[in-house]
């Protein structure tokens, strides 16, 4: 039995390419902290700063009545147009049965729902795209 030495086993992950996504982690995170005023800042103003500009604008009731008219202008034109949806006339004629009307426009090309064909592929590997190391995946 003493031919029989056991070989130390290797270890699932090579922490060095860890350590690097962490790195890669930690820079992204203080990157993004520093942009964050100049990016997401107005979301911390209160909604009475925010709108302080607008409060004036808000109270005046001449320019409330000036919209509600304004407002009312386009609904009689609205109403005035029917409010219906023209569709154009189909290049296939209607199917017999409702069971068939089904997809029944669809099978045109340019009335497709799916755009990117059937199955849209991915673009590429999510360690590529970050450009980490393939030695830290289990």
């Amino acid at each position: 039995m003493a031919g029989n030495k056991e070989k130390p086993e290797l270890p699932d992950h090579d922490f060095t390419a860890k350590d690097r996504i962490w790195k890669d982690h930690c820079d992204k995170e203080k990157n993004f902290a520093r942009h964050w005023q100049g990016t997401w800042g107005f979301m911390a103003q209160s909604y009475d700063e925010v709108i302080k500009d607008e409060l004036p604008k808000l109270r005046n009731p001449e320019l409330q009545k000036l919209k509600q008219n304004q407002l009312k202008q386009q609904q009689t034109e609205k109403s005035s147009d029917d409010g219906c949806i023209r569709a154009q006339p189909s290049p296939k004629p209607v199917p017999r049965t409702t069971g068939r009307e089904i997809g029944w426009r669809s099978g045109e090309p340019s009335l497709a729902l799916d755009k990117y064909g059937r199955e849209a592929r991915p673009r590429g590997s999510l360690i590529r795209q970050f450009n980490w190391p393939t030695e830290a995946l289990p």
